[in-house]
């Protein structure tokens, strides 16, 4: 006979350990997953993780990451293998990833860390996979930079004058075409006063009125001479 209580106490520490450590990463607010060896099993991988993938345990834990999704294998490898190699932890925002998701190849949008998990001797055999999509936010961005493309192409067709005037500052900003009409030419950033002085004094009160009514509308239009 021979007596094991700490061994068996032990090990019992180590189970409830990776109880609370499996615990933790099911209830993550993000999509995180482990994949271990040189095939890259999914070991783990939270709900958070599997929506984003749009696949289920039975689909997707256990088998080698690019045999579950094959598209991705062209992108993520080459990172997983640097990863593995380097031992550097690799952090990527708004990567741009192609995935089969719903049955359709969809562009996606992920900001993303791939972290190396270390044995004790210092080897590694498993990287985190910690991913937030962000597509929605991205789609929403280039949808801005493309009307603001839109936006600058018929100003300058339009030949219309563009001003900002920083209330706090009290600068304002301005266009080329906007300078041509003041008369203030190679002035792209000034004092307010520079544009004052183009008006008429006597239209003056119809521009502070306009401003008044603009601060409670956020609505600004007036004319001057």
């Amino acid at each position: 006979a021979a007596e094991v209580t700490e061994l068996h106490m032990a090990k019992q520490k180590v189970e409830e350990s990776e109880k609370r450590f499996r615990n933790s990463v099911e209830q993550a607010p993000l999509g995180i997953a482990v994949f271990r060896g040189p095939e890259f099993i999914a070991e783990m991988a939270n709900s958070n993780y599997l929506l984003l993938i749009d696949r289920s345990e039975q689909e997707f834990l256990g088998k080698s990451l690019f045999k579950s999704l094959p598209e991705i294998t062209e992108l993520v490898e080459p990172i997983f293998n640097e990863v593995v190699g380097t031992g550097e932890a690799f952090y990527a925002a708004e990567l741009p990833a192609k995935l089969k998701r719903h049955g359709i190849i969809e562009q996606a949008y992920f900001n993303l860390v791939y972290h190396p998990l270390k044995e004790e001797n210092g080897e590694i055999n498993a990287i985190m996979v910690v991913a937030t999509e962000v597509t929605n936010h991205v789609k929403a961005k280039h949808l801005l930079e493309e009307n603001e493309e839109r936006l600058n192409i018929v100003i300058n067709a339009s030949e219309l004058g563009i001003w900002e005037y920083d209330v706090k500052t009290q600068t304002t900003s301005t266009s080329k075409r906007c300078q041509e009409i003041f008369g203030v030419l190679g002035e792209t950033y000034h004092a307010n006063t520079s544009i004052l002085n183009s008006f008429h004094p006597e239209d003056m009160h119809i521009r502070e009125k306009a401003f008044k009514k603009a601060y409670a509308t956020g609505i600004m239009h007036y004319e001057l001479r």
